[in-house]
């Protein structure tokens, strides 16, 4: 049966010596493997028709056998060439195409993460982005995975949670913040989060706009605490955290390009 959807490139790899296996993102499909047959070869049609971060369109072959289907054609539609040109941009783009190629289910339609990933490439062809922004897509993607963490109610006693008191604690295993008096009764280990990080944190759930995040107001170490409990969260349900984040983290600036500072959306600290 030929299938034709968009998908954007997540990996690329070799299959033979004239061959490709690439991992793409479908609206459609999910996450789906396909093979390039001849990729490699000097009149090849598919030469120049798909990179790492390509929107294209997609006509292939639906195999069941062995997961991987076969490309009849393929189209590019955005090629997204300024992350060739941004090398920060482009460690960031990496990382979100990993952390969605390891949490999206394979071969199960998700509108979501395709949506989500499709803006935040976009997003990250405009220039230099904050850590930030790595932290807001963590979020995001663990929303559409269904792991989304309760920020603004006890995961315990569901009561709403104050940002602006300190007494909020997070616990992996309870699925969120609670409240010190869930945390002080119970036998999870709770982490204490300060009032600036879980504003923050509430903040960036209410948003779909990756600008807004990149914009907020963080110091260095609000930014260092919320990275080390989405760290733990992620890895509490992913198991093995990809490899790229410590890079773009590592890498990234503390905050966004100086033109978008004067749009800057203050968080109470």
């Amino acid at each position: 049966m030929i299938e034709k959807t968009v998908g954007i490139v997540l990996r690329v790899a070799p299959f033979s010596r004239t061959s490709h296996v690439v991992v793409w993102f479908t609206p459609d499909f999910g996450k789906i493997t396909t093979i390039v047959k001849g990729a490699l070869r000097v009149k090849s049609a598919f030469l120049g028709q798909y990179d790492l971060f390509y929107r294209c369109e997609l006509l292939f072959y639906s195999r069941d056998r062995n997961g991987a289907h076969i490309m009849r054609e393929c189209s590019p539609i955005d090629t997204r060439t300024a992350l060739r040109h941004d090398w920060r941009a482009a460690v960031c783009a990496s990382y979100s195409c990993d952390l969605v190629s390891r949490m999206a289910p394979p071969n199960s339609s998700s509108i979501q993460f395709f949506n989500l990933l499709e803006t935040s490439l976009a997003f990250l062809c405009t220039g230099v982005k904050s850590r930030s922004f790595v932290s807001w897509f963590e979020l995001r993607t663990m929303e559409a995975a269904g792991y989304s963490p309760m920020l603004t109610n006890c995961s315990k006693c569901g009561n709403p949670l104050n940002a602006v008191e300190a007494e909020a604690r997070f616990s992996c295993a309870s699925g969120g913040a609670m409240c010190r008096p869930c945390a002080d009764s119970g036998a999870d280990r709770a982490m204490i989060v300060t009032p600036a990080a879980l504003a923050t944190m509430q903040e960036w759930q209410k948003t779909d706009s990756p600008e807004r995040a990149a914009n907020t107001e963080c110091t260095l170490k609000q930014l260092m605490e919320i990275e080390r409990i989405f760290g733990m969260f992620l890895d509490y349900h992913v198991q093995a955290l990809p490899t790229g984040r410590s890079v773009a983290l590592e890498l990234l600036p503390q905050k966004w390009h100086p033109a978008a500072q004067e749009h800057r959306s203050p968080i109470p600290r």
